[in-house]
């Protein structure tokens, strides 16, 4: 270290946009002679030592851009680990392996996705360089073998040693060393990877540690003088002989620690103000000293010594340069017998003669090498510039005549009175820039996921459409998180806050869901809609969810209509009042609804609504008269002298008391008196709805006091008397025991985010505690913010109960803690499927036949196949934009299922056959019947005129959700899309979606259902039109058709064949079919063994040439398809049965 001088600088390194990065971690390499850097951004480069040139660069995961956290080599490569992914790569940048919770699908069976979300370190084990250890904030640590015959094979998990993350792993030969974030050291057993010992050298968290075979040195900080944590001024040595801790002196105060490769009582300091000490730990005295300049607060980033100690590596506090002290560069050796870095063949390419003819391919011409910075590579910039010249009015422009000579055109000036003839407009000059595009399109290239935690989670978000629609845009760049948000596209979408608040609220989302699995099929009933939205969101676990059926229920139902005259306007007190009126609204139907069909009809009321018995008498004859009542939402009052001392516990008992004189009627004066009136409550509720009312400056200045919302109150009711509490008054009362006390917890509050700089319109956001909800809660923070799909978990409790100038309370649910985590899910087995077997269809050429209770009862793992048909009810929304005037899809035409068809899939005689056949009664006016691709006419969905089985769409959807609840399979074409529609989510373990099966493994190119079918059946459907027992009957036998390729291991081969088929007719069925082959058996007779006769196929109505509907017995739809189609397997094998055929 005598002979250390400055050597030089590495950095800044600029980004592809001409940023500089910022280096989180670096390392020697151990094989070769080279410096690499990670950094933030999740780029890792290499620098040749002596020269500190580039050598190779690269991103660990483009998808998701993460910090990287550590970088370790073997003599192979480099291994560089993020939060969320651990990658192994060659020097040269190729890659080897990947491992990644993005990719769950290349996880073990035993590691789950949530074991790699938060890696923070990792270290080879004892004696080997084929094993690695990763560990981090993850419950589990992951033991991977990484030899080269093993492409990082995850071996073994473990669990982590305490409850705190780890953030270093060390490794000697014979022990393992961790720490954690809070100060605790563990040494772990290197077989078990149990804590052998433990050691805390720091009162706060640790700054650095150092290992070998003889001790663990760390440095890190402790509180003087009550004041902040502060760095000590002592090195804490451990001894791993005979494990006995002590304290080196370092007046300096150490911020990082090296070991020296040589002599183990020997370690490098850097102290926070730049200064390198090399310091003997059996001595406590330091040799010697070299002074750097990377002199500030918070001081240097990181320090690493190269293995030969001759070098050192410095990150400056800034943390985008690295400056390097060691020996000069004819002696420097960076690692002990190094070797030589592969180098580029730099051998001039001589260039060939090109014979230049007209068919010369234009490839072969070279593109010529800049030297210099090109145009499209310059940052961008914003200057002021002039305003475009004025459009001019077609009414204008057509007006305009010739001249004499028809060289130019005049007309009247139709900017008079505004300019003058010639007059210069004023320029316009940008104070700011344009706003951010909100779009995320999965079709383009992710965005970087690190600029997700910097965007404003309070912001107005808008859902942009892509050519691809709906399905395109990217919902996961705003939720990361396993609860899901809700769109905001549709009208009345102001409802989402209250929505999810009533979701994580047990006592809502259980009677909701019992409510639902019951005999209910009221079209009207909105707890019925509630329980499909709950049920819903549970089966996302983070995916995207739709309130669609709920809100159009709530938009077309009279009482509604009556409480919202402008439904999905802000009213005049703008969306916050109206979501109050829908709190109370919401809150009082569902009772009433539950009452209706409940065993017990008040229990619903009892759990949301406050008994009191009003008392009122008149102040000048003392007349009084008292009713009981009850009230599922509570409005807070506020004193007309507001203090700061009031506090949220007071307002909240005088609201529920309401102690008023207002001037009111006495029925013995005859006249308006002074009536004074009190509410005594009788009973609590379980859960407390409640509406701010924050509608003054001074209101809002209260809830804004830091810490005024308590998390959680208790009441006490004492004979008429009633007492509210919050804070370390709760466990006062608690311990007392002399009254029975009732203490309730903040389930969440819908907030508006005013209109500012920022939202260029006031919308409303939901902050929820989601742990309530959850029969093993996170112990982490369980507070998100839920601004429609925008999902976020907050950084603390206080942030969530905090409120500034632009957010407003306006509705809180508390529920009492008795109920917290009790999620109830006995409804799954009690389950009503009685509708599914009911039939008021008396047509008797009905398609369909209902399913057998007794031999069809469907059950776990029963196959259906399902196909739906869509009208739209409403037109697109369009923007003009101010440039050309070019149109904009802000929000696509809203559509409706119009038919549902659901058929037997499993085998049997009746395979292929409908049992569900409904055609829907729109709720809306339908603007467009869609017939070309729906097979929807007007008369079919008229109730006057339809010969169809129409039923509401309360009851489509019921039965879809009852087949899904009983663990049915799913079998169509497009079903996401289908079920997108219907407003459902289906675990993909329960769908099989004819579009994936046979998807191409090259170029995930997707085919139509009649390509697919016509290309491996030669079997032709969608002549006219759609008809959905017919698609769904084409995807069921598809679907067959896949599991035997499977069982024959044929099946890439055939998806080849399909492919080549495509290319060959532009993926699309010729006008006239062109048979590939015979068929591969003969279709069946009319007649099974033993002379039965055969299931026939039902009617279906096919569209003639005249557009009218005709029924032909004993045929698919469109007379083509037949349930009997032979999938590659002789008919009578399967069914039973010989030749003939029912095929026209």
């Amino acid at each position: 270290m005598d002979d250390w001088v400055e050597n030089g600088y590495i950095g800044p390194i600029l980004d592809e946009k001409g940023e500089p990065l910022k280096i989180t971690t670096l390392a020697f390499d151990t094989h070769q002679e080279l410096v690499w850097l990670g950094f933030e951004s999740g780029r890792v480069t290499s620098f040749l030592a002596r020269e500190w040139t580039r050598y190779t660069s690269y991103v660990t995961n483009r998808e998701v851009r993460e910090p990287i956290r550590q970088l370790l080599f073997n003599e192979k490569g480099i291994f560089s680990l993020t939060p969320k992914t651990l990658q192994f790569r060659l020097r040269r940048a190729v890659p080897q392996w990947s491992l990644s919770s993005s990719m769950p699908s290349q996880l073990p069976a035993f590691v789950g996705k949530e074991n790699m979300t938060s890696m923070d370190c990792m270290t080879f084990l004892p004696k080997s360089t084929s094993k690695l250890l990763v560990a981090g904030a993850d419950r589990r640590m992951l033991v991977l073998d990484v030899s080269d015959s093993q492409d990082g094979r995850l071996v073994e998990n473990y669990p982590r040693p305490s409850e705190e993350p780890i953030i270093m792993l060390k490794s000697t030969t014979l022990h393992i060393v961790a720490a954690t974030r809070s100060g605790w050291v563990y040494v772990l057993d290197p077989v078990t990877y149990a804590a052998r010992y433990q050691w805390k050298p720091h009162q706060s968290k640790i700054s650095d540690m150092c290992v070998n075979s003889d001790h663990i040195t760390t440095c890190g900080f402790a509180q003087r003088d009550n004041s902040k944590f502060l760095l000590e001024h002592f090195l804490h040595v451990f001894s791993l002989s005979d494990f006995t801790p002590r304290m080196v002196p370092f007046a300096a105060g150490p911020l990082h620690v090296c070991s020296h490769s040589v002599d183990n009582s020997t370690v490098f300091v850097l102290s926070p103000h730049g200064q390198i000490h090399m310091i003997h730990l059996n001595q406590s005295r330091s040799t010697v000293v070299k002074q750097t300049d990377v002199v500030n607060s918070p001081g240097p980033g990181m320090m690493e010594v190269a293995p030969t100690m001759q070098a050192a590596a410095i990150i400056c506090e800034d943390g985008l340069r690295v400056v390097i002290w060691s020996y000069p560069n004819d002696q420097l050796r960076t690692c002990n017998s190094p070797q030589q870095p592969e180098l580029p063949n730099n051998t001039p390419w001589n260039r060939p003669k090109i014979q230049w003819t007209p068919e010369t391919p234009l490839n072969v011409i070279g593109m010529p090498y800049y030297t210099e910075t090109l145009l499209s590579a310059w940052p961008e910039m914003w200057h002021t510039f002039g305003r475009p010249p004025a459009r001019f009015d077609r009414d204008f422009t057509h007006s305009l005549k010739p001249s004499s000579g028809n060289s130019y055109l005049y007309g009247v000036n139709p900017r008079k009175g505004k300019y003058i003839r010639n007059q210069v407009e004023p320029s316009q000059i940008i104070t700011k820039l344009p706003p951010k595009d909100e779009s995320r399109y999965l079709s383009q290239a992710r965005h970087d996921a690190q600029h997700q935690d910097k965007e404003d989670p309070w912001r107005f978000l808008s859902i942009k459409f892509s050519r691809f629609g709906f399905s395109d845009f990217d919902f996961r760049f705003f939720n990361d998180t396993g609860f899901s948000g809700l769109t905001n596209h549709l009208n009345n979408s102001y409802a989402n806050p209250l929505l999810q608040l009533l979701r994580f609220t047990p006592v809502v989302r259980n009677a909701a869901l019992h409510h639902l699995s019951g005999s209910c099929i009221n079209d009207s009933c909105l707890l019925c809609e509630l329980g499909f939205l709950f049920d819903m969101m549970e089966k996302a676990k983070g995916s995207i969810c739709q309130a669609t059926n709920l809100l159009r229920t709530l938009a077309h139902d009279p009482q509604a209509q009556a409480y919202f005259p402008n439904q999905g306007t802000a009213e005049k007190g703008g969306p916050g009042d109206t979501l109050q009126v829908l709190a109370r609204f919401l809150t009082e139907r569902i009772v009433a609804e539950y009452r209706d069909t409940a065993e017990v009809p008040d229990r619903l009321q009892k759990a949301l609504s406050v008994y009191t018995n009003n008392k009122q008498w008149c102040e000048s004859c003392s007349f009084k008269k008292a009713k009981n009542a009850t009230s599922s939402v509570t409005d807070l009052m506020y004193p007309n002298d507001i203090r700061p001392s009031l506090t949220f516990s007071k307002i909240l008992k005088d609201s529920v008391e309401r102690d008023l004189v207002t001037k009111g009627w006495c029925d013995k004066c005859k006249k308006y008196r002074q009536i004074h009136s009190k509410k005594t409550v009788l009973a609590l509720p379980d859960v407390f709805v409640l509406n701010a009312t924050v509608n003054t400056p001074e209101r809002k200045t209260l809830w804004m006091t830091p810490g005024w919302l308590p998390a959680e109150i208790a009441i006490i009711v004492n004979g008429s008397q009633l007492y509210c509490y919050q804070g370390a008054d709760i466990q006062v009362h608690l311990d007392r025991g002399v009254h029975p006390v009732e203490v309730y917890s903040l389930v969440g509050m819908a907030s508006s985010i005013d209109k500012d700089s920022l939202n260029e319109k006031s919308h409303l956001v939901a902050t929820a505690n989601t742990s309530y909800c959850q029969e093993n809660p996170n112990p982490d923070n369980p507070w998100f913010v839920m601004n429609d799909f925008l999902v976020r978990q907050m950084k603390s409790s206080a942030e969530a109960l905090s409120f500034d100038e632009r957010r407003t309370p306006y509705v809180l649910i508390y529920q009492a803690n008795k109920h917290n985590h009790i999620i109830d899910n006995s409804w799954k087995s009690t389950i009503d499927s009685s509708l599914l077997f009911a039939d008021d269809d008396k047509n008797p050429e009905k398609p369909y036949q209902v399913l057998d209770p007794k031999a069809e009862a469907p059950r776990l793992g029963t196959v259906v196949a399902l196909d739906s048909e869509f009208v739209s009810v409403g037109d697109e929304g369009i923007a003009i934009t101010s440039v050309n005037d070019d149109a904009k899809v802000e929000r696509p035409s809203p559509k409706t299922v119009a038919r549902l068809s659901v058929l037997r899939g499993d085998q049997g005689p009746r395979w292929g056959v409908p049992f569900i056949d409904d055609y829907i009664r729109p709720k809306e006016q339908v603007r467009d019947y869609l017939t070309e691709y729906s097979g929807i006419y007007p008369q079919d969905l008229d109730p006057k005129m339809s010969k169809r089985h129409l039923v509401s769409l309360k009851v489509a959807i019921k039965k879809l959700w009852i087949l899904l609840n009983l663990g049915c399979r799913f079998v169509g074409h497009g079903l996401s899309n289908d079920f997108r529609e219907l407003n459902l989510i289906v675990p993909k373990s329960q769908r099989i979606d004819t579009v994936e099966l046979f998807q191409s493994r090259v170029t995930k190119r997707r085919l139509g259902l009649s390509f697919l079918l016509w290309s491996v059946f030669s079997e032709r459907i969608q002549k006219t039109t759609h008809d959905s027992i017919e698609d769904a009957r084409a995807a069921l036998m598809l679907y067959e058709k896949f599991l035997q390729m499977q069982a024959n291991g044929t099946l890439d081969r055939e998806i080849e064949n399909i492919f080549a088929r495509g290319q060959a007719y532009n993926f699309r069925v010729p006008k006239e079919a062109v048979p590939y082959g015979a068929r591969a058996t003969t279709p069946p007779s009319a007649a099974g063994p033993g002379g039965l006769p055969l299931p026939q196929p039902p009617s279906t109505p096919v569209k003639n040439n005249a557009g009218y509907l005709e029924t032909r017995p004993g045929a698919g739809p469109s007379g083509t398809l037949s349930p009997y189609s032979s999938m590659g397997t002789p008919w009578s094998a399967k069914h039973g049965g010989g030749g003939g055929s029912p095929m026209p």
